[in-house]
């Protein structure tokens, strides 16, 4: 959230203040791995990442044991394959 502080002048030259919120779009994908825990975005090496179609959790490729850019279709993580 974002404060804001915006100030206005009246017709007779007085001015007043107010502070404001704004609530601040995020762009940076702060998703972590189910795995390792790091953030998409605080990932330095920009490695591939996949996501389980039933628990809907992102991992690395290499932290569910995939090949870096292995075409991945219906994907389970390891934890939701070993329940079915």
């Amino acid at each position: 959230m974002v404060q804001m502080v915006q100030t206005q002048t009246n017709q007779n030259g007085a001015t007043a203040t107010r502070k404001t919120s704004k609530k601040r779009a995020s762009k940076v994908d702060t998703v972590p791995c189910g795995v390792c825990k790091v953030r998409k975005c605080d990932d330095e090496y920009s490695r591939s990442w996949t996501q389980c179609q039933y628990c809907l959790q992102w991992y690395h490729n290499e932290c569910q044991g995939l090949e870096e850019n292995e075409p991945v279709g219906n994907f389970a993580c390891v934890e939701c394959d070993d329940i079915e």
